[in-house]
């Protein structure tokens, strides 16, 4: 999932990328930012069921281990990963509200 994540991220920045901001708004313009958000959603989707999947992972290493230092590690690996999960959802629902409110601007 990890590996899914990172192809489109590479598509997308080279796609994101190429595009430069118009002198003037219009349609077509509209349409590229949508699809850069939609680009964005796609990767966070992926990464979100990375980090599910993850976690499941982690969970049985853990189940089947008595309780040590050595589960520490994985759990405060989760952890992180969960947190920085969040992050990039929370920045994302960002981005789609400053898409909406200049998809507002765009319109005729």
């Amino acid at each position: 999932m990890f590996i899914a994540a990172l192809a489109v991220v590479v598509v997308g920045a080279v796609y994101i990328g190429s595009r430069r901001p118009p002198r003037e708004f219009h349609d077509a313009y509209r349409r590229e930012l949508l699809r850069s958000v939609g680009l964005c959603v796609v990767v966070a989707v992926v990464l979100l069921v990375a980090v599910g999947l993850d976690g499941a992972m982690v969970g049985l290493r853990v189940a089947g281990c008595e309780t040590s230092t050595v589960a520490l590690i994985p759990i405060l690996s989760m952890i992180v990963e969960a947190s920085l999960a969040v992050v990039l959802v929370h920045a994302l629902r960002g981005s789609i509200r400053r898409v909406a409110i200049a998809r507002t601007l765009l319109l005729p």
